[in-house]
């Protein structure tokens, strides 16, 4: 009876310690699994990040290309001479009075004197003085107020119909000669030119 006591307590204690050694076993290689897995996601760089974090990662880097926009339109705005009449005038003045100076020296220049030469000569200069008209005309539309450049358009309607009535006069007084069409054009031109002047010196500030 003693043996066969000593026989159980002796089976009972192998039992308990084979499953200490199992369960022992398991949990390593559990962990050990585990830390194999998630080499293998490290080396092919599929790691799972905070949702949150990323969320927040996702919205700055929103706010930061919507800044940049911003940044971008702005500088953009403001570069752009045809948005903003602040500082140009010089810039304008300068262009009218070099292409006043380069007709004035030409003239001087020129030895032909016959009446398709001049007239050449005048119709190539009211070309000049109009595209100048034109491009401060565009630069006002573009940066006065809706309702300021209203005013000048009204203005600028009467001005063309006054140029040409005080053209057409100044020609007739060469009625039937060489020179009518010539002070036709020429007339145009200079009142054309001032005109370019006017409304430099007189919108662009």
């Amino acid at each position: 009876m003693k043996w066969n006591k000593r026989i159980m307590i002796i089976m009972v204690i192998a039992i308990l310690a084979t499953m200490t050694a199992c369960k022992n076993s398991e949990s390593t290689s559990a962990v050990n699994k585990g830390d194999e897995i998630g080499n293998r996601k490290g080396e092919k760089g599929d790691t799972t990040s905070d949702p949150k974090a990323d969320t927040a990662e996702s919205e700055n880097k929103s706010t930061q290309g919507d800044s940049t926009k911003e940044s971008d339109q702005k500088e953009s705005h403001s570069e752009d001479p045809k948005t903003n009449l602040d500082g140009i005038q010089s810039q304008y003045m300068k262009q009218l009075d070099e292409t006043k100076a380069e007709f004035e020296e030409e003239a001087e220049l020129s030895n032909d004197y016959s009446t398709y030469a001049l007239k050449y000569f005048e119709d190539r200069r009211f070309d000049a003085w109009d595209a100048h008209l034109n491009e401060v005309y565009s630069v006002l539309k573009a940066s006065l107020p809706a309702g300021q450049f209203d005013k000048i358009k009204q203005e600028q309607r009467l001005w063309i119909k006054s140029r040409d009535t005080r053209a057409l006069e100044a020609s007739e007084t060469f009625k039937g000669t060489t020179s009518e069409h010539l002070e036709f054009s020429a007339t145009l031109a200079n009142l054309t030119e001032s005109r370019s002047y006017d409304l430099v010196r007189t919108y662009m500030k």
